[in-house]
Order: C-alpha cells, then sequence, then structure tokens
C-alpha cells in the first residue's frame, strides 16, 4: 500500500489481529517495544500505540502518541472517569484531511472492564455519593437541619411501636446510615485509586497536594509543568524545587530510577509557602 490511509488501517488491523493485550508484563526489557513486536507479542495500549506510531513513521506517515481516556460514565449530571478508563491511541497525518486516529488496542483493553458484581457495587455506591454531595454537602447548615428535622417528624411515629421501643431514636439511625456510606464510600475510593497505582504517581498526587498548598499561583487547567515553566521565568523561589521533584517524578516513572520515601520527603519539604515582602527581591 502507498495511500497513507490504507497504511495505517492495515497496521492497525494487524496488531489488533495478531497481537494480545496484557497488563501482566515480564521484567523491563532494554528496548519494551522490540519486547513486545518480536518477543512476547503482548502488552497494554501504550505499546499498541508506540508501536503503530513508530511503524507509520518508518513508512514516512507523520504520527503521534495521544494519551487520554476511553469510555466513562453518566452519573446525575456528572461524566466519571475512573482510572481504568486510561487509554492511548494514535494520531496519523493524512493529505487530505489533517490528524486522523487510529487504535490498534484490541477491544479488550479499551478503557476499564470490571466485571458486572463489581460494576454494579461501584454504580451503587457512586450514586449515594452523589446524592450524599447534593443533598447534603451543597446544601447550606439551615438546609441540612430543615432536612433531618422533615426526616425525623416523618419517623416519630414508628417512635411509638413496640417494635422501636428498645431501638435509638430513628433520626440517630438515619444520621448513623448517612455516616456508615460516607465510611464505605472513603474506603472503596481509597481501595479504587490505589490499586495497580505506580508508586511514581502517588508521589505526584503527594507533589500536586503540595503545590496547591504552598500559594504557588496554579492557575485553573494548568499542567503542573506549564506552571514550574511560568514560575522559572518570573524568578519565584518555589520553581527550582518543583522542577526538581517533577524531573525526579519523570525518572522513576518512566527511566526505572525509583524515588525513595525519605528522598519524596526531602523533595516536597522543599515546596512552602515563602515569606517574601513586596519589596524583597524575587530569589532564581
Amino acid at each position: 500500500a502507498t495511500d497513507p490511509r490504507t497504511i495505517a488501517t492495515n497496521l492497525e488491523d494487524g496488531l489488533k489481529k495478531e497481537w494480545t493485550y496484557t497488563l501482566n508484563q515480564p521484567e523491563a526489557a532494554t528496548d519494551p517495544l522490540l519486547q513486545f513486536l518480536f518477543e512476547t507479542h503482548a502488552g497494554h495500549c501504550e505499546h499498541f500505540a508506540t508501536a503503530l506510531a513508530i511503524m507509520l513513521r518508518t513508512l514516512h506517515v507523520p504520527a503521534r502518541v495521544v494519551i487520554g481516556f476511553f469510555g466513562g460514565e453518566r452519573i446525575g449530571e456528572r461524566y466519571l472517569l475512573r482510572a481504568g478508563d486510561a487509554h492511548a491511541w494514535v494520531e496519523a497525518y493524512l493529505p487530505e484531511g489533517g490528524w486522523h486516529r487510529f487504535d490498534a488496542t484490541p477491544e479488550l483493553g479499551r478503557g476499564g472492564q470490571p466485571s458486572l458484581w463489581l460494576l454494579s457495587l461501584s454504580n451503587f455506591i457512586e450514586s449515594m455519593e452523589e446524592a450524599w454531595r447534593s443533598k447534603v454537602v451543597d446544601y447550606s447548615l439551615a438546609d441540612q437541619a430543615v432536612m433531618v428535622s422533615s426526616l425525623s417528624r416523618a419517623f416519630r411515629p414508628l417512635g411509638r411501636l413496640p417494635q422501636w421501643g428498645k431501638l435509638p431514636h430513628p433520626s440517630l439511625l438515619l444520621v448513623a446510615g448517612l455516616l456508615g456510606i460516607m465510611g464505605a464510600s472513603f474506603l472503596w475510593r481509597s481501595y479504587r485509586r490505589r490499586r495497580g497505582v505506580h508508586p511514581a504517581t502517588r508521589f505526584l498526587e503527594a507533589l500536586e497536594r503540595r503545590v496547591r498548598r504552598s500559594g504557588a499561583g496554579w492557575g485553573r487547567g494548568e499542567s503542573i509543568e506549564a506552571l514550574a515553566a511560568r514560575l522559572h521565568r518570573q524568578g519565584h523561589p518555589l520553581a527550582r524545587p518543583i522542577k526538581n521533584a517533577l524531573r525526579r517524578y519523570l525518572e522513576a516513572r518512566f527511566g526505572e530510577r525509583p524515588v525513595g520515601k525519605s528522598e519524596q520527603r526531602g523533595l516536597l519539604a522543599q515546596i512552602f509557602r515563602p515569606r517574601i515582602s513586596p519589596s524583597d527581591p524575587q530569589i532564581p
């Protein structure tokens, strides 16, 4: 084939049919792409996307790897994206229409696909979370007091029945039930968030929390890399420690240079709210 679209489609179909999707990887190889293409014939979405992009480039078709999310779920007025929905695919530049999307990953590897019972449990807990946010968290204290009072009045007749004589007041049971739902929700989110997370990713999450508390002026929608670059241009004292921590994250996540707990604490300790008056010079 010589037509760029045909080339991309043929390679996409070939990888889908002949290679297998798996998250179980052997020990890290010197060249993971060669290992994927010529030894294991199995990998995850980043392997498929990288292989397709490189093969397109060898045939003079401009291509790039794109990382984002595939799938998601709508709950009420919100869209839910889980960590399992993270995905990688390819965009190839075609002369007749610019950038077009191609996805060589088999259907099994596109987005998180939990078992039916796990999905049902997750949906139930997330629905309860949504109800709690909309009916309690977003309510003022006065609204919450009115709601609890109304529920208490609704349950009050039940309190006179014999079977309720030795039980706590219904309003207390209601509060206990809500607290139980909140606790189960927290535990479930923590389990789902930590399952299969790379240690370096946890360091990045801690770094982002630290930067937000530092008062660095992190703009909405601004990436932490863009923030570090902007602070560097401004001569901000937090520019250097943020860039150092980011560099170690990238080395740990993609360069097989783990960052230990003590080193993490040291890097994060350098990011604090600076005490600089308007008349003080900026520290590069």
